[in-house]
């Protein structure tokens, strides 16, 4: 299959034949999407977007209420110390927002307050539903990675 299988399908150019969407409305000839992405190696307010990455021992990070509906926010633990609980606790200021996430015995629970990553290499990735709550969707399915709780 060719790289460009696509390109002949741009309805609207947005930048020659090199970018364009199709009847459909679909992005059409982009190799890839760069993703927004942040560092940050002590507790401090995330942004409510892209792809943060954490490092530290047993510091917790704010996440703040998403903008919009449809905005995907993933976050690692990328500490170096194997055993390093990080925290993700939810905005309580204007805006304040909670986590939809699968219970232990496999039902929905809203109300979130708090993410933990255990250990080093635990990540969630989550999609906001409302401007207020972001919905879980994709994360290590062990207790030995991932946790969430309502209490902060």
């Amino acid at each position: 299959m060719p790289i460009d299988k696509y390109e002949s399908q741009i309805q609207h150019s947005l930048y020659g034949r090199k970018l364009g969407l199709d009847k459909e409305g679909f992005a059409v000839a982009v190799p890839g999407v760069r993703v927004p992405s942040e560092f940050s190696t002590a507790g401090s307010t995330l942004t409510n977007y892209g792809i943060s990455v954490l490092s530290g021992s047993t510091d917790a990070w704010t996440l703040p209420a998403p903008q919009a509906i449809g905005i995907r926010k993933t976050i690692v633990n990328a500490s170096t110390l194997s055993t390093a609980t990080l925290s993700v606790v939810r905005s309580t200021a204007n805006g304040a927002c909670s986590f939809l996430h699968t219970t232990a015995t496999g039902g929905i629970a809203n109300g979130g307050t708090r993410i933990n990553l255990l250990n080093v290499g635990s990540a969630v990735e989550m999609v906001s539903i409302s401007t207020a709550v972001w919905a879980v969707t994709a994360n290590v399915l062990s207790s030995l990675y991932y946790t969430a709780s309502t209490s902060s």
